[in-house]
């Protein structure tokens, strides 16, 4: 049993804050009922209905995105800045998994089953990072232990390093999303990132195009194999 607005963004339809303003617009039907308290808890497979409109139960689904930069990993419209949803407009309601800050790019996942973003929290992250500079030990090894701020950050690995044109570039391997966590240990040790590109998350890699579905044979076995 889950609350009804989570109900309804586990079937995509729109986000529960959303859902939570229909359920005490009465706008939403369960099983035929009138619902009109959001602390109101339904069965996953009941019968919803808004506006006379069936929600049906949909197939997870999954699109790898390559996000570029200067674009913000929202929902909310912002006037100035662009969101990665002004350029998917056919897309149906989807939440993000891994989201990507304004100055950031390449790959970001988004799902219309918000379970898979717990199932995939701890799915690797791999990140080529482009900086000014050549690091020094201290970074390499403060990445193994990294805490900033009393806040702990998992491992980092950084496998490669090599010149790159007039710069420097890390690939670096992370196995959690802390927000902004690669930008805050760059810039505790005063190294200026030029790029910062994510260019897999688990079995997934950067798509060559914006938008590219990924087979559904692939997402049952992610589903299965987390169970």
């Amino acid at each position: 049993m889950r609350k009804i607005a989570h109900v309804i963004s586990l079937r995509g339809f729109c986000s529960r804050r959303f859902a939570e303003k229909l359920v005490l617009n009465e706008k939403v039907r369960v099983n035929g009922l009138l619902i009109s308290n959001v602390a109101e808890k339904i069965d996953e497979n009941s019968n919803i209905e808004i506006n006379d409109f069936t929600l049906k139960v949909p197939q997870t689904r999954l699109w790898t995105i390559n996000k570029p930069v200067k674009v913000l990993s929202s929902h909310k419209s912002q006037k100035e800045f662009k969101t990665i949803f002004d350029y998917l407009p056919d897309l149906p309601y989807t939440t993000y998994i891994g989201r990507l800050d304004y100055m950031s790019e390449g790959l970001m996942l988004l799902t219309n089953n918000p379970k898979l973003v717990n199932l995939m929290q701890k799915f690797e992250r791999v990140y080529e990072v482009i900086i000014h500079e050549k690091p020094n030990k201290e970074f390499f090894k403060f990445c193994n232990n990294p805490i900033i701020d009393n806040i702990k950050y998992m491992p980092i690995i950084c496998d490669k390093l090599y010149k790159y044109e007039k710069f420097w570039k890390l690939r670096l391997r992370l196995f959690e999303g802390k927000n902004r966590e690669i930008r805050n240990i760059c810039k505790y040790f005063q190294l200026k990132i030029i790029r910062l590109i994510r260019i897999s998350y688990g079995p997934f890699n950067v798509p060559k195009i914006l938008c590219k579905e990924v087979n559904f044979s692939i997402v049952n076995k992610i589903l299965l194999d987390t169970l």
